[in-house]
């Protein structure tokens, strides 16, 4: 994956991180139809290329785990809270 998806990802990487070009509602919905095109084509590429390697990986985004491990359930208890 490389050329034709650099430039468009530079051109990202210039941009503020905290998103303060982005000013309006709409030039929000934009850059967010935007970034989803960018990250869809970045996708196909990786597929495309992972089918002319010979591997089968999945474009699938909904197979992956949330990287955020979830916080461990608390046992419910009808005891209150504090010393015995």
């Amino acid at each position: 994956m490389g050329g034709a998806l650099t430039t468009p990802i530079q051109a990202e990487l210039k941009k503020p991180l905290d998103g303060s070009d982005v000013t309006t509602l709409e030039d929000a919905k934009a850059e967010i139809v935007r970034l989803r095109g960018l990250l869809s084509n970045i996708a196909e590429a990786h597929a495309a290329q992972s089918t002319a390697d010979g591997s089968h990986a999945s474009t699938n985004t909904n197979d992956e785990q949330d990287p955020t491990p979830e916080a461990p359930e608390k046992e419910c208890s009808d005891k209150p809270a504090g010393p015995e």
